[in-house]
């Protein structure tokens, strides 16, 4: 093997190594900033996060408080990251209370995330939240408690 060829070689498997080393690292604890408005028949939620763009979001709005209530009005959508955060739109022209709950979820395990999220944060595993944020990192089944998510509610009231 001559010089050229075994240098060109040692550069390769160097980048790999560093590379593997790189994007092995743990990724930043999530950050996330929500902002929500009611305006008639529409709330808009507004999402910026450090999450990497193409992470799925579910991002859901529920009438009222009550989870358990069966009667309340209800509304999800699976939201791309694009640009640092994303921004939903639901109809709740069929609200009667003027009260609602926001619920957003991330998932690393979920099955529409992108394999690249998936494994940066491990299914899961490597899944941190920001000291001070008000979310709640919640474990997987016991089965597989390293199955977390994030999950961050709020409530709102029409004006």
């Amino acid at each position: 093997m001559n010089k050229k060829v075994a240098i060109a070689v040692v550069v390769a498997v160097v980048a790999v190594v560093v590379a593997v080393v790189v994007s092995s690292g743990s990724p930043d604890p999530v950050d996330i900033i929500v902002s929500s408005s009611w305006d008639g028949d529409s709330i808009t939620v507004q999402v910026s996060t450090n999450v990497p763009d193409g992470a799925i979001f579910i991002t859901s709005v529920l009438e009222g408080t009550d989870w358990d209530d069966d009667h309340a009005g209800y509304d999800s959508d699976f939201v791309a990251v694009d640009g640092g955060g994303y921004s939903v739109v639901f109809n709740v022209a069929d609200f009667a209370q003027d009260v609602a709950t926001l619920s957003i979820t991330f998932a690393p395990w979920a099955t529409n995330q992108p394999e690249s999220i998936s494994r940066l944060y491990r299914d899961g595993a490597r899944l941190e939240l920001k000291e001070g944020l008000d979310a709640t990192l919640r474990p997987g089944p016991p089965a597989n408690p390293d199955r977390r998510a994030v999950d961050l509610e709020r409530i709102i009231h029409r004006p």
